[in-house]
């Protein structure tokens, strides 16, 4: 079904980039204990969600973990995973939570190219771009809160 949406979308069948990205959301009180954690970067108690997807926002892999497991920490099984999933793919971008040795270990074991950047950047189907300042949803609260519209300087 994601083959004939992407081809619906004028893409091919299969992808050849992806991105990963966690998911921290909070466990009912019935979720064991052992399958839940604290993120303490997002002050979350309950479990991560760590997921692949195409450029399209089509779901690649997931994996679902206790939240104080870091985003690098399951990374390289994910990946795993998507790269025996989807032979095609050569790129996945990630967030700045997914530098150091990593990014090296996906090159050398998985030949695959993992790309990190920063906060404020956008990744599209080109690739990774700036965002405009003062047009992102930080800004637009801003300018909600002050009575302007829309979310540009002014």
């Amino acid at each position: 079904m994601r083959g004939t949406v992407r081809e619906r979308e004028g893409r091919e069948g299969e992808p050849t980039a992806g991105i990963i990205d966690t998911q921290s959301v909070r466990a009912a009180a019935t979720v064991p204990a052992a399958s839940r954690g604290y993120d303490g970067g997002e002050k979350v108690p309950g479990r991560k969600r760590h997921i692949v997807t195409d450029t399209l926002g089509l779901l690649l892999a997931v994996a679902v973990t206790a939240a104080n497991i870091g985003d690098r920490d399951d990374a390289a099984r994910l990946l795993m995973r998507l790269r025996r999933l989807h032979r095609d793919i050569t790129l996945v971008w990630a967030d700045g939570g997914y530098t150091g040795s990593l990014v090296g270990w996906c090159r050398d074991k998985l030949a695959l190219s993992l790309e990190t950047f920063l906060a404020g950047w956008k990744v599209t189907g080109r690739g990774c771009r700036r965002s405009p300042r003062g047009t992102g949803p930080a800004a637009r609260a801003r300018a909600r809160r002050s009575g302007r519209q829309g979310g540009g300087r002014k």
